[in-house]
């Protein structure tokens, strides 16, 4: 059985990806981020490195380096890797986050990483330089087009809304209506409008974002569930 990180599935831009296969490493990926969740564990470092894939379609979460029990302390530290703030929610990128971190930044970081599934192309591409030294570079256009802002927040949320753009424009003919859908409901996970937060006015929300982080992500996999090719 072949196994491949994400990211190298996705730049081998391998023809003809049906959408099923594409749906199965969604869905995969969903479940296992829910399993996590629901050990009441954060990953805090989901993008393609860390998630590996096979032939069939099946996902795996690796890359623990950075997960801790959701009770435990978390550092305000960061850095300012853009390869890797590309998968963090605005509140969490640069090298001093504003935000503690909770369940609902991995459900962003899980949909950046789907829209990568869902268009087949990679948000970063891994080169050699002319002095033989690795690079990494951009990848699809619209993320190397934001704006070079020296506000790190106005630009934090200036990829959030490239983001949702792309998803919004793009998405729809590769996916369909549904699987946009939620892809731009993990991507707005923190907003005070996302429909998972405003959809259940029952369940009282903790300080640390753990109740809501577990129902979000028991209504992400409801929906790509139901999602069928």
């Amino acid at each position: 059985m072949n196994i491949h990180s994400l990211r190298g599935s996705l730049l081998r831009q391998t023809p003809g990806v049906s959408i099923s296969f594409r749906l199965a490493i969604a869905k995969s990926m969903a479940r296992a981020v829910i399993f996590l969740h629901s050990a009441s564990f954060v990953h805090k470092n989901i993008r393609p490195e860390t998630v590996l894939t096979t032939e069939s379609g099946s996902s795996y979460l690796v890359g623990f380096q950075k997960f801790r029990a959701t009770a435990s302390h978390t550092y305000m530290l960061g850095d300012a890797l853009w390869h890797e703030n590309i998968y963090r929610h605005p509140t969490r990128q640069g090298v001093a986050p504003e935000d503690m971190y909770t369940m609902l930044h991995d459900v962003y970081s899980l949909g950046v990483c789907l829209l990568e599934v869902g268009l087949w192309s990679s948000f970063v591409q891994h080169v050699i330089g002319p002095n033989g030294e690795p690079l990494i570079l951009p990848g699809l256009l619209e993320i190397a087009a934001v704006p070079k802002m020296r506000d790190e927040r106005k630009r934090a949320f200036g990829l959030k809304r490239v983001l949702t753009e792309l998803a919004t424009s793009k998405l729809p003919s590769c996916m369909g209506d549904k699987y946009t859908s939620l892809v731009i409901s993990c991507l707005s996970c923190l907003d005070k409008t996302s429909k998972f937060v405003n959809g259940d006015a029952t369940t009282e929300i903790v300080d640390d974002g753990i109740d809501l982080g577990a129902r979000y992500i028991q209504g992400v996999l409801s929906e790509i569930e139901d999602i069928s090719m």
